[in-house]
């Protein structure tokens, strides 16, 4: 059902899923067996089935897969994924442990993810690290069985215009520097603990602008007190469980600009 095609992209490697609604696998997709070059990106887009429109395709499982339904490692770059449902068959069925898995110590960059859901993993949505420039445009990340979204050690991501919500337990996690714009996360932490955004110790010059946080179990907002030159700016958080805005042990430091927030009705006070 993944067809190669010269359409939509012309001069590119795509590929298009067609004439299916879901597709259901018994083996992790192993993303390194097609790499794209400077000038081979490869393009993934859900079309309908007479190719007349673009639309939703759902990759799904009934087995259980420990390395999740994707799986990117050492040597596959420049992809973009567009209108792909991950739907890792549902978080207390132990069947995708990830919607999507980056795990390769030597890097695996520069992906992007249009229109795109990761939900029902047993652990994190997506997990990525070693890598850089991973871009999220209005995608959402929900009801996984740990995070939405964890970027760890050495990865630069953009995420725009996503959401995270009702996630076991933080809605997105970054420990390196993220663009982190216009998005909502909502109701995270069902396990007990667990903060709407989480900006960790090496996310230095990471912009944090037009964000939303409310009904989270911890802070709206934690940013890490080694995450220096921070720029935080028009976000708001309400009626979460810990802080609205957690600048953790040192209130000065990590911050470059911090203005224009809005905070109410958090348990442990504003900031």
């Amino acid at each position: 059902p993944c067809n190669s095609a010269t359409a939509p992209v012309p001069g590119y490697n795509s590929y298009i899923y067609d004439n299916i609604a879901t597709e259901t696998i018994d083996n992790t997709i192993d993303a390194d067996a097609n790499m794209g070059g400077t000038a081979t990106r490869i393009f993934i887009t859900g079309y309908n089935a007479t190719l007349t429109a673009e639309a939703e395709v759902v990759i799904t499982t009934e087995v259980t897969l420990p390395n999740g339904l994707v799986k990117f490692h050492n040597t596959c770059d420049r992809t973009e994924w567009k209108n792909i449902d991950f739907n890792a068959g549902g978080k207390d069925s132990a069947r995708a442990a990830y919607c999507v898995f980056n795990s390769g110590s030597n890097g695996s960059d520069n992906h992007s993810f249009i229109n795109c859901k990761f939900h029902g993993a047993s652990t994190d949505g997506l997990y990525v690290t070693y890598s850089y420039d991973w871009s999220f445009y209005n995608c959402e990340f929900y009801l996984n069985g740990g995070r939405g979204c964890y970027q760890h050690y050495r990865s630069f991501q953009h995420i725009v215009g996503c959401s995270f919500h009702d996630n076991e337990n933080t809605g997105f996690q970054g420990t390196n520097t993220v663009l982190l714009v216009e998005c909502i996360a909502y109701d995270n932490g069902k396990g007990g603990t667990g903060h709407g955004f989480h900006v960790g110790n090496a996310g230095d010059d990471s912009i944090i602008s037009s964000n939303t946080a409310y009904g989270n179990a911890d802070d709206g907002f934690y940013i890490d007190d080694a995450a220096n030159d921070c720029t935080v700016i028009n976000n708001s958080s309400v009626g979460n469980g810990g802080y609205g805005y957690n600048l953790d042990t040192d209130p000065i430091l990590p911050i470059r600009y911090f203005g224009y927030n809005h905070s109410y009705d958090n348990t442990s006070g504003h900031c």
